[in-house]
């Protein structure tokens, strides 16, 4: 996807790729008696050629059923986890035949399970630098049948007096109550993980089949090049 561009005009302007439309001020060219409108352009890197990749930036829609999907199935899977260890499901054909072994079985296929990733720059910086932003939330989530990491944008709702700082996004969360969704432009607040490390694609590097107990070659692969 070389060369691409976030032209703004007054206008909202449809970036198709991005996932999401922008709607900001043009800029100001000509002279200082005679200013004329013009576009502005934003040379944005390429996601897959670039570390500091844009990202995706996603509705609240998808935001709420990345991480209610996630807990769901991480809580069937947990419950029949403390079934058998107390001993109240004891027939291994019922456990196999259960939702929460096959949520179990998805949860840890090493195809599935992420370990690592990298966030651009470009998606760091769009986010703080929206009004009232204050830091980060992170969610866990599932999207297409792999783990996923949510982040959205979050301002300081802490009362005056309160001995611990709170937060909420800066939609709001009733934003993502009933996963609001509309044919308005997707504001850049809140961004789905696209680049991440799975245990396979680990193991892989490691060239191995299995994880050895060698803590200092998993360190390597996780903090080093990919």
């Amino acid at each position: 996807m070389p060369n691409r561009e976030l032209r703004i005009d007054n206008k909202i302007q449809d970036v198709s790729k991005l996932g999401s439309s922008f709607n900001v001020s043009a800029g100001k060219s000509g002279t200082s008696k005679n200013p004329v409108d013009v576009d502005l352009v934003t040379k944005l890197a390429d996601d897959q050629k670039e570390v500091r990749g844009f990202g995706q930036p996603i509705a609240a829609d998808l935001a709420r059923d990345i991480a209610i999907e996630f807990i769901k199935k991480s809580d069937t899977a947990w419950k029949l986890l403390k079934q058998i260890n107390d001993g109240t499901i004891t027939d291994l054909d019922k456990i196999k035949a259960s939702a929460g072994f096959a949520n179990l079985l998805s949860l840890l296929d090493p195809n599935h399970q992420i370990v690592s990733g990298v966030f651009g720059k470009e998606t760091i910086l769009q986010m703080i630098s929206l009004k009232d932003c204050e830091g980060i939330r992170y969610l866990i989530g599932e999207m297409e049948d792999k783990m996923t990491v949510v982040l959205t944008g979050v301002r300081d709702v802490s009362k005056k007096g309160d001995a611990k700082a709170t937060s909420e996004p800066l939609a709001g969360w009733e934003h993502y109550q009933a996963g609001a969704k509309s044919d308005s432009p997707i504001p850049p607040d809140t961004e789905v993980h696209q680049s991440s490390l799975t245990r396979a694609e680990l193991l892989a590097k490691l060239d191995r089949k299995e994880l050895s107990d060698n803590g200092d070659e998993i360190v390597k692969v996780l903090f080093g090049e990919y």
